[in-house]
């Protein structure tokens, strides 16, 4: 059978080079093998599974054959179909049998498809001899990453007959110059409204008229929330912190946990909104166990569970916060809550799996919480929120080209409702960067600038300006305006010190400056500010990977000032920081590459060549660029050729 090339690979231009090598094994197995074999092929999404589909229904057609799909729709067609199919083998035109059931963790009808796979796997399991008997060809088991455990655990006989497990998973270095993910800025969620309170200085006024008998101490409690909540909808932290202090000093006093929960869960949001999340999360969570108590609606209920996950999540525990977000989810549905407070909670699911580092399973919560949004026709605002969170987890999973659509959405819905000028400017931030790891630095640019000058115009703090400054100053790097680069790199700096950045993100800021200056030949400037960023780096605790990145520009720096000893150490250091933290091959390949030229300036040969050959592999390896192959073949060629004088 022959081999499709490789030029312009949709699985590489989609996953990087790491899934296009992966999917070489499964052509390879089509241009080896004969006769019955299980591949069980692992992928991060549908959008996965079917570019894998269309390359192997192509590499089968060039042989005059096909691929058999089987229908599954919906979760009971899985067991049903895979059942039947040894009651009819495939015609002898057919070259595999595709079995696809891509479904993510974060999915409403997991639960279904998690006991559709269940019992589909358990039933090959028992015909595993009759398939082996009856098929001539392949039969491709394809699902998402959590079926691996569960086949070893239903169908252990017929996983131990797999011919290969090959996973399709994104490239985390097939964008070497991806932004740090760490350094955006994040909007704030939208709220499920608990209580409807528009004019809040009325309700204030209410509170206050004499009382005349007890019971009126409830209604006065509930006219104080109102207008508490309603305050602080306004902004007005001051006024609202009165009326609500007074709400809970009077429901605290009160046999009547409904009353009590309330108030809690008031108070709770007015801290939220201070930046006091530790002691709302204690009275979120005091106000849930209230209002379960009291057996208070479903909706309600989820509405606490909601804000108590975002209590934990400003603290930094996502995977506390997602158990409330799912409580609330589930809590809101049994409640028959609108969609749009359903997709107000699914939203806030996806940022803790995203803070996580589970970009595909926020995926599909932000898909969801986008739809329930739209189903209820949401707010502009409302929706770009949501789009922005979505754009995001694509471009976390290197998906730089769909983020760019949804990024452009939001920002549209924004400007269509009004959202203020630092939330659009956030947005135009998150466009630029999408564009940037496109390699359109000049778009990202002009997206950079409206950015800066939306944030300026709002008046966002001094770490939001300074992080927009840092990314500009990256999209002129990249276009050679190093010297353009240079103040926008400093304003960045600045900033990020005005606003009490951390150590380590002003450590990227001083890398970036410092490359700036190197461009610009000024290689002695550029020495001292890579030597602070390593030292925060190192007081920050950063990755080995990011200190490696900066000991090898420093090593850079001293090597172009003729100190190639020093420079050697340095580089040395970068290599095993690299390997220490998993760097890409590309990114050790090119500290290779400038190790061996410290060696070579001092007349090492041997081990010069040695280390461009390492580079080579490492490049090679990693389907680098072909200048940068190029450059480490043509040092390699010097090497050789001083060697043999």
């Amino acid at each position: 059978m022959a081999a499709r090339q490789d030029d312009g690979n949709p699985l590489a231009r989609r996953y990087g080079a790491t899934a296009a090598k992966e999917w070489q094994r499964v052509i390879a197995h089509f241009m080896l093998g004969e006769g019955f074999a299980l591949i069980v092929l692992i992928v991060p999404d549908g959008d996965g599974a079917r570019l894998c589909r269309k390359e192997l229904e192509a590499i089968l057609r060039s042989e005059q054959q096909r691929l058999w799909p089987l229908p599954i729709a919906a979760p009971p067609d899985l067991p049903r179909v895979v059942s039947s199919l040894p009651n009819q083998p495939p015609g002898p035109d057919v070259g595999a049998v595709w079995v696809e059931a891509v479904v993510p963790s974060g999915s409403r009808d997991f639960q279904q498809w998690d006991r559709a796979w269940r019992s589909a796997l358990e039933g090959l399991n028992q015909q595993r001899n009759p398939l082996r008997d009856l098929f001539h060809c392949p039969v491709l088991i394809v699902g998402a990453p959590w079926i691996v455990p569960m086949f070893r655990e239903v169908a252990p006989d017929l996983w131990s007959v797999r011919s290969q497990v090959v996973r399709i998973e994104p490239d985390r270095d097939s964008l070497p110059q991806r932004l740090e993910t760490a350094r955006q800025m994040e909007k704030l969620g939208d709220k499920v409204g608990r209580i409807d309170a528009p004019d809040p200085d009325f309700a204030f006024t209410e509170a206050q008229r004499p009382l005349f008998i007890p019971d009126g101490i409830g209604d006065r409690v509930s006219l104080l929330v109102r207008a508490g909540l309603g305050m602080l909808e306004q902004r007005r932290f001051d006024e609202a912190e009165t009326a609500l202090r007074e709400a809970l000093d009077l429901a605290a006093g009160l046999e009547d946990p409904l009353l009590h929960g309330l108030a809690l869960h008031a108070f709770g949001c007015l801290l939220l909104d201070q930046g006091r999340a530790s002691k709302a999360e204690t009275l979120f969570r005091q106000a849930l166990a209230l209002l379960e108590e009291c057996g208070d609606t479903a909706t309600s209920r989820g509405v606490t569970a909601d804000m108590l996950g975002r209590s934990l999540l400003d603290q930094g525990r996502a995977l506390e916060a997602e158990a409330f977000f799912r409580q609330a989810l589930a809590l809101e549905e049994e409640g028959g809550a609108p969609a749009t407070s359903r997709g107000i909670t699914e939203d806030m699911l996806g940022r803790s799996l995203r803070h996580q580092g589970r970009a595909a399973e926020a995926e599909a919560f932000f898909r969801q919480a986008l739809a329930s949004k739209e189903q209820a026709s949401a707010s502009a605002t409302s929706r770009g929120v949501t789009a922005d969170m979505l754009g995001r987890s694509l471009l976390d999973q290197g998906r730089a080209l769909e983020a760019e659509a949804f990024f452009r959405q939001a920002l549209a819905l924004e400007e269509e409702g009004g959202a203020p000028a630092t939330s659009r400017g956030i947005t135009a931030d998150m466009l630029g960067r999408s564009l940037l790891d496109q390699g359109r630095a000049l778009e990202a640019e002009a997206f950079f600038r409206q950015a800066l000058a939306l944030e300026e115009e709002g008046g966002a703090p001094a770490t939001s300006r300074g992080l927009t400054a840092d990314v500009l100053g990256r999209s002129l790097l990249s276009q050679g305006r190093a010297s353009e680069a240079e103040p926008l790199f400093r304003q960045a700096l600045a900033a990020a010190e005005e606003g009490g950045a951390p150590a380590t993100s002003r450590a990227i800021t001083e890398d970036m400056l410092g490359r700036s200056l190197l461009d610009q030949g000024r290689a002695s400037e550029a020495e001292a500010l890579f030597r602070q960023a390593l030292a925060l780096k190192e007081e920050g605790s950063d990755t080995a990977t990011s200190r490696g990145i900066t000991a090898d520009n420093l090593g850079r720096s001293l090597l172009d000032q003729g100190r190639a000893s020093e420079a050697e150490a340095l580089f040395r250091q970068a290599l095993a920081l690299k390997e220490e933290g998993g760097a890409s091959a590309t990114s050790r390949g090119i500290t290779a590459d400038n190790l061996g030229r410290s060696l070579l300036v001092q007349g090492h040969m041997a081990e010069a060549e040695a280390l461009f050959r390492q580079a080579l592999a490492l490049a090679s390896e990693a389907n680098a660029p072909a200048d940068a192959i190029d450059r480490i073949r043509r040092d390699l060629a010097c090497a050789t050729n001083r060697a043999a004088e």
